[in-house]
């Protein structure tokens, strides 16, 4: 009975140390994007997940164009030139929310507005998208555990 509970405990030892082990090796090497100064994630290139941490009670903005093309992946294709921040409100985010940014061929899709501050590209559904600001007011970078 001795040996039972040695081993039982032994074993559980050991999957306790391959879950840990497990769950460092995947944090190991990487940073989270930091924001500039003002708040501002200049170059969000790689991040993928973020957090809505907007107090705004009608939710945080995501913008997009009304003749923003079908066929925005495709290099020929020309984006508008208006201002992004004026862009229509095509979705709106409640705090909490976690948002998947868009990738592309180089990375997290972002654009920058006629104040050069910069806006990453959201999927709001399968096949539907919106641009957020990027900056510590409106969004946090968050690491999903799944």
């Amino acid at each position: 009975m001795k040996n039972k509970a040695s081993i039982f405990f032994i074993i559980m030892f050991l999957l306790f140390l391959t879950a840990n082990s497990i769950a460092g090796a995947q944090d190991h090497g990487y940073t989270f994007p930091t924001p500039d100064k003002k708040g501002d994630f200049v170059i969000p290139r790689s991040h993928r997940y973020w957090k809505v941490v907007d107090n705004d009670r009608n939710g945080l903005n995501g913008r997009l164009a009304t003749n923003f093309p079908v066929n925005w992946e495709d290099p020929r294709v020309a984006w508008p030139k208006s201002n992004v921040a004026q862009w229509p409100i095509a979705a709106r985010f409640r705090k909490g929310s976690i948002l998947n940014a868009t990738r592309g061929n180089r990375g997290i899709i972002f654009l920058r507005d006629r104040n050069k501050k910069p806006w990453i590209m959201i999927e709001i559904s399968k096949g539907k998208y919106c641009f957020v600001r990027a900056n510590t007011k409106y969004i946090v970078p968050v690491k999903l555990v799944k």
